[in-house]
């Protein structure tokens, strides 16, 4: 069975993850926090300790990696930049830079890299990040295309149901 890490696994999309694809996949979990009684293997780590990242890394050995955390807080990320470059740009550097070159690696960026003004925007088009989340979500991205052949960048907005932990967006707009 393939092996598929996911980083924010306590997470809205990383739980989603996980709890869709336990059942065609080795699953393994990295996040802080507890392990809140998932069925796979869990390591509780900080994705900024870049010695545990190494570790796990080595010790699973990831036929897949869907990278999921990241600080996504806009309004924290204005107040907190440093904190957002070490989790969502270094932190990504640290990931890829532990890989072996046939891991597939699945990087979960943001649609906020573009201003907004065009729309319809196309992987081609030059991005133009206007807050210090997005500006980090795209050096993450530029690590991942540095290091990795095998990749894809996912520049999303998320919105839909969390059936794994608390409410997403779209419910608590809806309550």
């Amino acid at each position: 069975m393939k092996k598929l890490l996911i980083t924010g696994c306590n997470g809205m999309l990383g739980g989603n993850i996980a709890s869709i694809l336990k059942g065609g996949y080795e699953i393994f979990g990295i996040d802080k926090g507890s392990q809140n009684g998932k069925d796979y293997k869990y390591f509780n780590i900080d994705i900024t300790d870049h010695k545990k990242v190494k570790e796990v890394i080595s010790s699973v050995n990831p036929d897949y990696i869907v990278h999921c955390a990241a600080l996504t807080n806009v309004d924290f990320c204005e107040e907190n930049y440093e904190l957002a470059v070490k989790v969502n740009a270094l932190a990504t550097k640290n990931i890829v830079s532990n890989l072996a070159l046939a891991t597939r690696f699945i990087y979960v960026s943001t649609d906020s890299v573009f201003n907004g003004e065009k729309g319809n925007y196309s992987e081609t088009d030059e991005p133009h990040p206007l807050n210090n989340y997005s500006k980090t979500k795209l050096e993450g991205e530029k690590f991942v295309e540095q290091a990795m052949k095998n990749y894809l960048i996912i520049r999303t907005n998320f919105f839909g149901w969390n059936k794994v932990k608390g409410e997403s967006f779209a419910e608590w707009v809806i309550k």
